[in-house]
């Protein structure tokens, strides 16, 4: 792994996002919520985890088996990401598509061996046009979960920071980003930051500048926590306002 020794701008999108967004996640541009997930839950598509876990206790969500399975759903990443990126038009198979389709295959079924006919659910998928027909489907219901890989996911549109390290988990790093601008925005605070990995450090973060630039440094072996983001947050605040 190659150490960098100064800080060092790595991609070619924007480094420096806005916390008054809440969260500068803009991928890709038109989420057309085609389950309803978001509208569900009563959050806007680009809401943080911080707010989604929020708008689920607001509504009692632990009560209702229905958005308890959203939440789960639109706080793993690799799902949510593949949520997103199902264009208009489309449904995203998810367990409850399933049972309806199921319900539907098998009400089909009853229907037309009622009139005499011999069918199996496959016939009722190719008859369906579905794209999720399958007649060997082990579930014997003639259909079949698409692969999360079908949908492109979204890359990491930002560029950052690296400093003493060569650590490039963009993962890690959309989530430290998410829970900082989670914190902030909970404050309704309004600064302009970047994000990176600094190496060669004893603490999980640090806050420094960077040309103009105020910068959240995660550590090259910290995970991004709430805790974490909180700490780092009030010294962003006390740099902008009060300067380096």
């Amino acid at each position: 792994m190659t150490t960098l020794a100064d800080p060092f701008l790595v991609g070619t999108g924007p480094a420096t996002f806005s916390t008054s967004l809440e969260i500068a996640r803009r991928y890709p541009p038109i989420v057309w919520d085609v389950n309803g997930y978001y509208r569900e839950l009563g959050v806007r598509p680009d809401a943080t985890k911080t707010q989604i876990k929020w708008a689920y206790r607001k509504k009692r969500g632990w009560r209702s088996p229905r958005l308890t399975y959203i939440m789960k759903q639109l706080l793993n990443p690799s799902i949510r990401a593949a949520y997103d990126s199902t264009p208009l038009g489309e449904v995203f198979w998810d367990a409850y598509v399933e049972e309806a389709m199921r319900q539907a295959a098998q009400k089909r079924i009853s229907e037309l061996r009622g009139q005499g006919r011999n069918v199996e659910a496959d016939s009722i998928a190719e008859e369906w046009d579905s794209p999720f027909s399958d007649p060997d489907d082990k579930g014997g219901e003639g259909f079949d979960k698409p692969s999360l890989h079908d949908h492109d996911h979204p890359s990491w549109p930002w560029a950052y920071y690296l400093w003493q390290t060569g650590c490039q988990d963009t993962e890690r790093l959309r989530g430290w980003q998410e829970a900082l601008c989670g914190v902030l925005g909970e404050r309704k605070e309004h600064v302009e930051l970047a994000v990176g990995f600094l190496g060669g450090v004893d603490r999980a973060w640090e806050v420094r500048t960077v040309g103009y630039r105020i910068v959240a440094f995660l550590s090259d072996g910290a995970q991004p926590t709430e805790v974490l983001a909180k700490a780092a947050a009030s010294r962003v605040m006390e740099m902008a306002h009060n300067g380096p």
